[in-house]
């Protein structure tokens, strides 16, 4: 009956070491998953960079460009001025109005 026992033994530990290795299979599927993953993540990124290089290194048409928007945006800054001096105007007129 030892030898038997011994038998049952050896097979527990080899069922417990089976799903050990298991488990540890499971993990590196996991992690290949994630990996492939981010190097199609990578892969999108690098493109899109690629994409972009031969605009940035036309550091004279972004200077062009970066001048240009500086310059709307300060027409806009003036016409908003204009506007809320306007409306403040306005205001006055309305309040003055009421006031009396």
């Amino acid at each position: 009956c030892q030898a038997h026992q011994a038998a049952k033994d050896t097979h527990e530990r080899l069922q417990a070491e089976l799903r050990k290795r298991r488990g540890e299979l499971d993990k590196i599927n996991g992690l290949d998953t994630k990996i492939r993953d981010e190097l199609k993540s990578l892969a999108a990124k690098m493109q899109k960079m690629k994409q972009e290089l031969p605009i940035l290194k036309n550091i004279d048409g972004l200077k062009e460009e970066a001048m240009e928007t500086s310059e709307l945006l300060k027409e806009y800054k003036e016409l908003y001025h204009l506007r809320s001096v306007g409306i403040k105007s306005q205001i006055g007129i309305v309040s003055s109005r009421y006031e009396k």
